[in-house]
């Protein structure tokens, strides 16, 4: 794809609304005025900039746009040099801009000289109790989506590997293949169930039962390497001791809030190890980290600085 040529816009412009049902979009949108027009995909900055008349544009970057699937090679030919283009056309342009963790906000910055304003994706407050188990076992939990680029399966495997007292329980959404592949990884191994999904709004609740929330992710891209996932702070809501890997971002905030535990290195033997050598107080211990971090980590507290950035912008 070249984007080089003057009509280059036009042409992207009408390849974006094609793709994405956007076509005639444009049109209903600008029959009305607008103060704030909020941008969540970056596809969606063409549209925002055509109907924008006098409105202010705030761009909230979810991800790394340019290395949003590096995995795939489909999407280094066809699908990077557009976002790229997209990035070098209009974030400079946008009034504000936001995203969800500092790796991702020095990325953009260093790449497209922008600066962006850090908004953690955290659920509401949720005043819960720290609860405590008296049977002698270490229950784990994991929810969120069966994306095979995931590695579930290696959080079964480091199960296996753990004492009996130790148990995990994945709360799944997605690929029913996907689910059932792990479902097989499961075989054989009494202590890992796979769930069905709960309803959003009783994740937190749901949560709140179990001792350690894991997050085994080894960083397969960019992006993975940099995230603070939406479970992240749901653990914490959830009162949970939280168990990673040495994510640069998630560790940060885990060793600043002392709510939890980080393996040494992205093995399975060091998580392991990691979780072979907690006790009941160690957990509980985290989890009063975390039930200190859950009154600073939530949305009332995030969605502030939202505010905050629409106030400035009215005024």
């Amino acid at each position: 794809m070249c984007l080089k040529f003057p009509a280059t816009k036009k042409y992207i412009r009408g390849f974006i609304y094609r793709r994405h049902g956007l076509v005639g979009a444009e049109v209903t949108l600008l029959a009305y005025s607008y103060d704030i027009v909020f941008v969540e995909d970056l596809k969606l900055l063409p549209l925002a900039f055509r109907i924008r008349k006098n409105a202010r544009i705030i761009f909230d970057a979810r991800e790394y746009y340019p290395l949003q699937n590096e995995e795939s090679f489909l999407f280094r030919v066809l699908e990077r040099p557009l976002a790229e283009y997209l990035c070098e056309s209009y974030l400079h342009r946008c009034d504000s801009l936001l995203t969800v963790s500092p790796g991702l906000a020095q990325a953009y910055q260093e790449e497209y000289n922008v600066e962006m304003e850090v908004i953690f994706s955290a659920p509401i407050f949720h005043d819960l109790p720290i609860r405590t188990q008296r049977d002698g076992l270490i229950r784990m939990v994991h929810h969120g989506n069966a994306n095979r680029n995931r590695g579930l399966e290696n959080m079964i495997e480091i199960t296996r590997r753990l004492g009996r007292e130790y148990t995990l329980d994945l709360y799944l959404v997605g690929s029913k293949k996907q689910i059932q592949y792990l479902k097989r990884c499961a075989d054989g191994c009494s202590r890992v169930r796979i769930l069905a999904p709960v309803k959003l709004s009783d994740i937190v609740p749901m949560l709140n039962g179990y001792d350690v929330g894991l997050y085994y992710l080894e960083p397969n891209g960019f992006n993975v390497t940099y995230n603070l996932p939406n479970k992240l702070f749901e653990f914490v809501q959830a009162r949970l001791a939280i168990a990673i890997g040495p994510s640069p971002n998630m560790s940060e905030l885990v060793s600043a809030y002392d709510c939890g535990f980080v393996a040494k290195t992205f093995t399975l033997h060091s998580m392991v190890s990691t979780l072979s050598a907690l006790d009941r107080e160690a957990i509980l211990s985290a989890k009063r980290g975390s039930d200190a971090a859950a009154k600073e980590l939530c949305f009332e507290n995030e969605g502030r600085k939202i505010v905050s950035i629409i106030e400035k912008m009215l005024n």
